[in-house]
């Protein structure tokens, strides 16, 4: 994935997570969102060095967020505590990577989901003439 389209990615997440108003707790200590890592720092300083194991994000349910792997070696989806790990292959593929429990992350941002509702949402087809 090339950084523009992961840096929207990330600031898509952030209004995501910033919709559910009041929802999230991030722990520790109580803020609204969780980060591990800067832009500047990670890119910049070339600083890619693992900041957070997954393991230790999702010990308490509800997490949401992304994020670049340790090392820049993939990337990090998690949806309610399910951590997603892919990597881009040299034919431009995705490639699943395997979850254990020293994977970090060189750079996230998240937040814990502890109160919020569901919203179904029934599929139209619209027709444009």
């Amino acid at each position: 994935m090339k950084w523009s389209a992961f840096v929207s990615c990330l600031g898509g997440l952030a209004v995501v997570l910033g919709s559910f108003s009041g929802a999230l707790s991030a722990q520790p200590e109580g803020e609204r969102f969780l980060q591990y890592g800067k832009m500047h720092e990670v890119i910049g300083q070339q600083q890619h060095q693992g900041r957070v194991q997954f393991a230790e994000l999702v010990k308490q349910p509800h997490f949401y967020g992304v994020g670049a792997l340790e090392s820049l070696g993939g990337e990090a989806t998690i949806l309610d505590g399910k951590v997603t790990l892919t990597q881009v292959k040299s034919d431009g593929k995705l490639q699943t990577l395997k979850l254990t429990p020293k994977t970090q992350a060189a750079l996230l941002v998240g937040g814990y989901v502890t109160d919020g509702r569901n919203i179904h949402l029934r599929r139209r087809s619209h027709r444009t003439s």
